[in-house]
This record gives C-alpha cells, structure tokens and sequence, in this order.
C-alpha cells in the first residue's frame, strides 16, 4: 500500500509520470500479469563435411569419385534437399548411390531424427578435354540457407615426364628398367604384365619411389621370373599419385629368352620324394639351377657338372617345405629356361 501511495504522489507531478509508468510496467511483468509471446519456431540448417573433397585429379577420359556428407537439423518429415551442379562443362556430377550421376538430385532424409539427418554423396570429376575446371555444388532446402561446395578439377593431375621404359631378356629373368623427371606428390609404381592386352594387365609387384629432388631424374629397375614360357610379355607401368590419382605408362613388349637346347624334365611332377631332374644335353658343360618360391624369392641356387646324354639330379627336397607353385630356372651355356614346379603337400 506504501507503494501505492508513492507512486500517486509522482504521478501528480508531470516529471514523475514517465517514471511512474516504469514502475508499473516493472510490477506487473515481474507479477506475470504483464507477458509478450514469444516465438518457438526454428529453421532448418545445412552444413557440410567436405574434409579432403575440394581436389579432383583426372586424366581426360578417366573419372575419380570423392565422397562427402551433407547433414541437417531442424527438417521436417518429407522436407526435399536439392542438389545443383553449376558446372558448364559437365565434368563434375553428382550421386547419392555411387552408381546413378546427375547434375541436379533432389532428395528427401532417409531417417530423421528429432530434426537431424545425415546423408552421403558422391561427387564424380570426368573431364573431357586437359582444361582445369571449377564447380559450385549447391545445397538448398524451402526456408534454409543455400550452402555451396565449390570442387577444383585437375585434368594433368600427373606432375611426371617419363623418359624411358624398356624391357630386356637377362639369363635369370626379364628386367623392366626404365625413368622419369618431376614426380612431384608421386607415391609409387605398380608394374603390370600381360600376355594379350585385349585380356587386360595383372599386377606383379610394386616400386617405391626416390622422393628425393622429385626435379631430379631416377632410375628404377624390377625383375620379372615368368612362371609359364609365352611368345610375347607385355608390360606397363601404373604410376600412383599421393592422393590416389593414378596414370599409366606407354606399353613395351619383348619376347623371353628362347627355349634350352637341353631338355630338362622334373618327374615325377608334382614332385614327390623321389622326384628327380632329368637333363639330357648333346654336349658336357656346367648347369645352373635356380629355386623361386611363389613370392619371387630366391630358395635355392647350386651349379652341377652334367655329361653329354641323360644326367639324374635329386631335388633339393629340403628347400621345398610348404605346399604351392614353385619357379624352376636352369640356365647353361647362356640359354636359359623355366618351369613350374608343384608341391600338393
């Protein structure tokens, strides 16, 4: 009541009418008597993880995909998310099932949850001629704020001058030699071979690069013990990039060394205890033979003085352990042959 009569008493005087008025509004807000409404509804937001995706290395007629993922709160259920590719060349395009690439794809959450969802995209870089290219991946849903991904493409994503690739027969194997200048960002080779390149290339080891003075140019060399005789190896290089973009060296062939005069013959084969090689030479000489197991490795070498006719020679039954192919090398008088040896067990 005191209050009350304080607040009568400014209220007659004009200065004190403005004061009066605050103090009213003070009582009765802090009473409840006075309150404002105030609004609970929220927008929907769109962010996006695009760690490591903003960089695409292609060669023309390649393709390289990234993943990246887009997430969202405060949707509603059926709330559409669309997906723009501005991108006047076509190069970049976009997927949400790693198979079906478009330029614009709408969707709508999978599963949301109190609002919030999370969804993951491909981005695919195919570019069609050596121009480097710029695309702005637009995001966009009714009431939330567009968020863009701006994506760079590299067409020459290879910074590598080969110099030279050759293969040549040796008397133990066939040596690929070859090398290059500039590999900057260069990770590794893969070495590839093949008997018919309209069948495809298969792997048959990796060389690690010298990334010491990548300006500087390198040699490299790798052995390659064929298994089975053929006419013709072809082979490649596949050069990796530290990113994981990748190219592939011009294709050599070369014919392996021919066939022995001398006719080795491994029996019984697969090998068994008394298993033996049997050597008939026309002539007396020295005879190397050559052990690789199944990872290339060297397991066994001796020499053996061998007359001319049928010469018997145990195998070495002891360096044969585990079960698998063995490669079998004789070499005399500079020719060389292979064969496969089989141990079941």
């Amino acid at each position: 009541m005191e209050a009350i009569k304080v607040i009568r008493k400014l209220i007659k005087a004009d200065w004190g009418k403005y004061l009066a008025s605050l103090i009213f509004f003070c009582i009765f807000y802090n009473t409840g008597l006075l309150s404002y409404p105030v609004s609970t509804m929220s927008v929907p937001i769109i962010t996006i993880d695009d760690t490591g995706v903003t960089k695409f290395d292609a060669l023309p007629g390649q393709s390289f995909d990234q993943m990246y993922i887009v997430r969202g709160s405060d949707f509603t259920t059926g709330q559409i998310i669309t997906v723009t590719v501005a991108d006047t060349s076509g190069s970049f395009t976009i997927s949400d099932n790693g198979s079906d690439f478009y330029t614009t794809l709408a969707f709508t959450p999978d599963e949301l949850v109190e609002g919030f969802f999370e969804k993951q995209l491909m981005i695919r870089f195919a570019p069609s001629d050596e121009e480097p290219h710029t695309a702005m991946i637009n995001h966009s849903a009714d009431g939330a704020e567009t968020k863009t991904l701006t994506v760079y493409g590299n067409p020459d994503p290879m910074p590598i001058e080969w110099q030279s690739f050759k293969a040549k027969p040796s008397q133990e194997s066939i040596v690929l030699s070859w090398s290059s200048v500039s590999e900057i960002s260069t990770s590794y080779f893969e070495i590839e071979v093949t008997e018919n390149p309209e069948t495809g290339f298969g792997k048959i080891g990796r060389v690690d690069v010298n990334d010491e003075n990548p300006e500087i140019a390198k040699g490299y060399t790798f052995n390659h013990y064929p298994e089975v005789i053929t006419d013709t190896y072809y082979y490649r290089l596949k050069h990796v990039n530290t990113d994981g973009a990748l190219t592939y060296s011009k294709v050599i062939s070369v014919e392996p060394p021919v066939e022995l005069k001398v006719e080795v013959e491994v029996a019984p084969n697969p090998i068994v205890t008394s298993s033996q090689l049997k050597i008939t030479s026309p002539e007396s000489g020295i005879i190397n033979i050559i052990i690789l197991n199944r990872e290339g490795l060297e397991i066994f070498y001796e020499s053996y003085s061998i007359m001319a006719g049928v010469n018997n020679i145990d195998l070495p039954l002891d360096k044969l352990v585990a079960a698998g192919v063995y490669t079998l090398i004789t070499k005399i008088q500079g020719e060389m042959g292979w064969q496969k040896l089989i141990k079941q067990y």
